[in-house]
């Protein structure tokens, strides 16, 4: 709750000391009697809205507008015609001709051009325009169905009739207002949804922590499982809030908290904690899934997960000769979470590769922002890649509960809270594959929204879930697990070993492996 009142309180600071403005963009638009057209970005304006384009132009130490002719103009595309000017362009056509697919166009004269400090010997330009966009115009004759997205293209028709190709390059600065929101069609409403969830999750940790430290003080000891689900929670209400921020001075300058904008690139942060948050549910799956805190007769005489066979050489009955054996390594090793990274194993690696591939895809992705063919961080390559590690680390999940399933059948209630753990944890698992692929046929300013609200839904569900069954005394996995055992394993395999010393960091962590159970 802290965190949130001191975000509220710098928004509130941006409040007060920024003027609204549109989305902004910027860059250098290259046009030539090669390339007489320069895509520059995408927006979405609400039906019925009185959108506003504006936008400045300068060539730098030469004129554009020379002796020769020009015909410079902004032109908009809805997605349908968007559509029939590449076509075009593949076929072949001049500029003239494409052009007349837009939707609407805004020329830009040589009277609006004003020359660049001709004391300094350049003969650079200045000029811009401003248009408001009525909205129903532009809706007139796209179905109602179809994207609010609009493609925004620089052009000048003229150069194909003479040798421009070195003709000096623009560098703009636009602004677009969505009528009286700074906001495009695809952000509005998500600071609300953001801000909501913010409140929901901070309750929840509320709860949670309760629950947390009454078992701690009832018996003396946490679990490493709840730890990790308080990591989780911790990244996922980061995540949001991070996004939320980002948001909040979006609506302020049009340009929000991105690397091209600020020092504090908090719309990327919100994505790395969120790949976090992923990272440690989907470790803690896994864990669970091999075996991690299971507690059955089966086990402990060395038939089931948690036999002590740190090479993980010796097969089982049941697992697939090849296959198996490498499926009964990460078996071993990730039915014992806590002792992973201590020494070089198979999981450990498995599970770094894993995460280091998830952050270099999301950093690679962000080299997308603001291409026209994507709406979602999930649509581009990287993004696709990243669902796809998804969908490995679910197979992985259920491979590890079907080995499970048959290890513990002699134990009815855990073969019970097993089974569901595979049918709930594969759903979850998923789930998110599965609506990105639908969202593909939702209209192109519909995806993002679906995206951040399934995304944030299925976080929270988990963590709840998870919360749940670790936190509540009748849960069906306290009865099946070793955390029924809480408070009776200060010693042996069930705290933090391998720790000691005279040293006062030994003493510490003597005292901590009496408070955190890890198996």
């Amino acid at each position: 709750m802290v965190v949130l009142v001191v975000v509220v309180v710098v928004v509130l600071i941006l409040m007060t000391s920024s003027l609204a403005e549109a989305k902004y963009v910027s860059g250098k638009a290259s046009v030539t009697s090669l390339d007489t057209e320069v895509y520059v970005d995408k927006f979405s304006f609400s039906r019925g809205a009185k959108g506003v384009i504006k936008g400045n132009f300068s060539s730098g130490d030469s004129a554009y507008f020379d002796q020769r002719p020009h015909s410079l103009e902004v032109a908009l595309f809805s997605d349908e015609a968007w559509d029939r000017y590449h076509a075009m362009l593949d076929k072949g056509s001049l500029c003239i001709e494409r052009l007349r697919q837009a939707s609407f166009r805004k020329s830009i004269g040589r009277q609006a051009a004003n020359d660049i400090d001709h004391a300094r010997g350049t003969h650079g330009q200045r000029f811009g325009f401003s248009a408001e966009v009525g909205t129903d115009a532009l809706f007139a004759n796209v179905a109602k169905q179809r994207a609010h997205f609009w493609y925004v293209v620089v052009a000048d028709c003229m150069l194909e009739e003479y040798d421009a190709r070195k003709h000096p390059p623009l560098t703009y600065k636009m602004d677009f207002r969505n009528g009286g929101s700074h906001l495009p069609a695809d952000e509005s409403g998500l600071p609300l949804v953001h801000l909501v969830a913010m409140l929901v999750l901070a309750g929840g940790a509320f709860v949670g922590y309760d629950a947390a430290r009454a078992s701690f003080q009832e018996v003396g000891q946490v679990h490493l499982i709840v730890l990790l689900l308080a990591a989780a929670t911790v990244l996922a209400f980061g995540s949001i809030s991070a996004e939320w921020l980002h948001l909040a001075v979006y609506t302020l300058n049009g340009r929000g908290l991105r690397w091209r904008h600020s020092f504090l690139p908090m719309d990327f942060y919100s994505d790395v904690l969120s790949s976090m948050c992923e990272m440690v549910m989907l470790f803690t799956l896994l864990a669970l899934a091999f075996g991690w805190t299971l507690d059955s007769t089966s086990i402990a005489t060395g038939q089931g997960v948690g036999a002590d066979e740190s090479d993980g050489s010796k097969a089982r009955r049941g697992v697939i000769p090849g296959v198996g054996m490498q499926l009964n390594k990460l078996q071993v090793q990730l039915s014992q979470p806590a002792r992973l990274f201590r020494r070089f194993t198979y999981a450990g690696v498995v599970m770094a590769c894993a995460a280091f591939t998830e952050l270099t895809l999301l950093f690679w992705g962000r080299s997308y922002e603001g291409d026209f063919a994507t709406f979602h961080d999930h649509e581009h390559a990287p993004g696709k890649l990243r669902v796809l590690l998804r969908m490995v680390l679910g197979l992985l999940f259920f491979a590890g509960c079907s080995l499970q399933v048959r290890r513990v059948s002699s134990d009815p209630d855990l073969s019970k809270f097993v089974r569901n753990l595979l049918v709930l944890g594969t759903i979850w698992i998923a789930a998110f594959p599965t609506i990105v692929f639908f969202v593909g046929w939702l209209p192109a300013y519909r995806r993002h929204p679906a995206i951040v609200v399934v995304s944030m839904l299925l976080q929270s569900g988990a963590l709840a879930s998870l919360g749940y069954i670790t936190l509540a005394h009748g849960s069906s996995y306290r009865k099946v697990s070793t955390l029924k055992n809480l408070g009776t394993v200060f010693s042996g395999g069930g705290g933090l070993g391998g720790v000691g010393g005279g040293t006062a960091k030994g003493n510490w962590m003597r005292k901590l492996k009496g408070k955190v159970a890890v198996d």
